[in-house]
């Protein structure tokens, strides 16, 4: 980590360039499925997300089935909801 702010900062980056290149779509998610990890790999960073780990799990309308490290889907959706808060701050 070049910033010294640790994993976490590199992981929001990832997450921060999925959003900005439509790999992690801009979806507020309603239900989500979570589990132990099954060894998939993590939408968000990339890493697999082993047994220890809590996976939480998508299903964009059988679309495209996300499966996230349960930090990873904290950030995806904190920044999305970031933006919507922004957005409708902008519209006043």
């Amino acid at each position: 980590m070049q910033d010294g702010l640790g994993p976490n900062a590199e992981v929001l980056r990832l997450v921060l360039s999925k959003i900005a290149d439509g790999a992690l779509p801009s979806v507020r998610v309603e239900k989500v499925w979570a589990g132990y990890g099954t060894g998939h790999r993590c939408y968000g960073c990339d890493q697999p997300i082993d047994r220890t780990e809590i996976e939480t799990e998508i299903d964009l309308a059988g679309a495209l089935l996300l499966r996230l490290h349960r930090r990873c889907f904290a950030m995806w959706q904190r920044e999305l909801e970031t933006r919507e808060n922004v957005a409708a701050r902008d519209l006043k």
